[in-house]
């Protein structure tokens, strides 16, 4: 992808995976506020990087990462156990941080029943 300019597009690597990417930057941002204010209510001090969720996804190649099969792009409710989520893989409460590194993208179902407990080795 090109770089934009207007828009609030500006350019990042995914160093995961190393896929070049535009993100949005208000909505990363408020994304990373979120999860700064959920560290603080926990008491935990960590890492805060602006992360678009879009390219976690396609990063991990629409996969789930703990039942690794297909999550559908697109689904019809946001209660869908089927739909995308984004997943700390050490929890923020066990004192992740809110990195590219730390996160991995789960079914909603999938990430519900893992809740706030490590992601176990692969």
């Amino acid at each position: 992808m090109k770089a934009k300019t207007k828009n609030g597009f500006l350019p990042n690597i995914y160093q995961r995976c190393g896929l070049e990417f535009e993100w949005r930057k208000k909505w990363a941002a408020e994304i990373a506020e979120s999860a700064g204010r959920r560290m603080t209510e926990l008491g935990k001090k960590g890492r805060v990087e602006l992360v678009e969720p879009d390219f976690i996804f396609a990063c991990d190649k629409w996969l789930c990462q703990i039942c690794f099969r297909p999550i559908p792009k697109f689904v019809s409710s946001p209660y869908d156990p089927q739909r995308a989520t984004i997943d700390h893989r050490l929890p923020l409460a066990a004192g992740g941080s809110h990195t590219y590194a730390n996160l991995q993208s789960p079914h909603l179902g999938c990430n519900s029943s893992k809740g706030a407990r490590p992601q176990p080795p692969t």
